[in-house]
């Protein structure tokens, strides 16, 4: 399995309205991921979202471009129904690829049908709004990301521990190999039965 090891340009992090807003407006960025902190509204293109992780408990506010001439875009929160759908969609996929909202996602990865820019968002991001000095810091300690991100309006970034990612990543193959064999126990086990014990190692 591939982590997201870095995020996309050009989001950006402020207070509105006494609201913390995450812009993803100018991304490729198509999902709201799991344990997204310091986020109250997320700021997207209408229809730019596809999966919204069931604990977010924030808005979403989405950008309508009307195509009439002279016509402003409008910004309007996507409905309870809405959101609710589209955290259905995050279960039903997870449930189909259990690390699909983990794995980077995009062009030189999968295929060139694709944008060459992350389109998901690692879980476990932690923002932080100080009103004081206006301006914020991020929290990605405990995500996978190797490259720091330049997001608008963050003075600060807290990288992982590239100690603690080195445990977590050998922990991460001794579970693939537990189960890797666990499976092969399976099969074999499954082998002996439809064979009558016929076929041994």
């Amino acid at each position: 399995m591939r982590h997201i090891i870095k995020l996309p340009p050009k989001m950006s992090y402020y207070e509105a309205d006494g609201l913390k807003v995450l812009d993803i407006r100018a991304t490729r960025v198509n999902v709201i991921p799991r344990v997204l902190k310091g986020v109250d509204i997320v700021l997207a293109k209408q229809a730019q979202i596809e999966y919204v992780a069931p604990d977010y408990r924030g808005h979403l506010v989405e950008t309508i471009t009307s195509w009439s001439k002279g016509a402003q875009p409008e910004t309007v929160y996507a409905a309870n129904e809405k959101i609710a759908i589209l955290k259905k969609s995050f279960i039903q996929k997870e449930q189909f690829g259990p690390d699909f909202f983990e794995t980077p996602y995009s062009a030189r990865h999968i295929c060139s049908g694709y944008p060459d820019e992350e389109m998901h968002l690692p879980s476990k991001l932690s923002f932080h709004w100080n009103p004081q000095e206006r301006i914020g810091s991020l929290n990605a300690g405990k995500t996978w990301l190797l490259e720091r991100p330049v997001i608008q309006n963050i003075s600060e970034v807290i990288m992982p521990n590239l100690d603690k990612m080195q445990r977590r990543l050998k922990q991460e193959a001794l579970e693939k190999r537990k189960i890797k064999h666990r499976d092969q126990r399976k099969d074999h086990s499954m082998i002996v039965f439809i064979t009558g014990g016929m076929y041994r190692r």
